[in-house]
């Protein structure tokens, strides 16, 4: 799966997503929970202004 991915505890997810879009990212996919990867799978997804996909992802338990 192509590009930039790293491991974050479930908070610093929605806080990368938040600061991403405020600074000048493009929403591609709101933090949450994403059964179908894995139970704990709990990611968000940007573009970068170079169109580059960067995902935050947690696979610790958000619950």
């Amino acid at each position: 799966m192509p590009g930039s991915r790293f491991a974050a505890l479930g908070e610093s997810v929605d806080e990368f997503h938040r600061v991403a879009i405020l600074t000048g990212g493009t929403y591609a996919g709101a933090p949450g929970l994403r059964p179908h990867y894995h139970p704990n799978y709990y990611g968000a997804f940007i573009l970068d202004p170079d169109g580059h996909n960067i995902e935050a992802v947690c696979h610790l338990s958000v619950m």
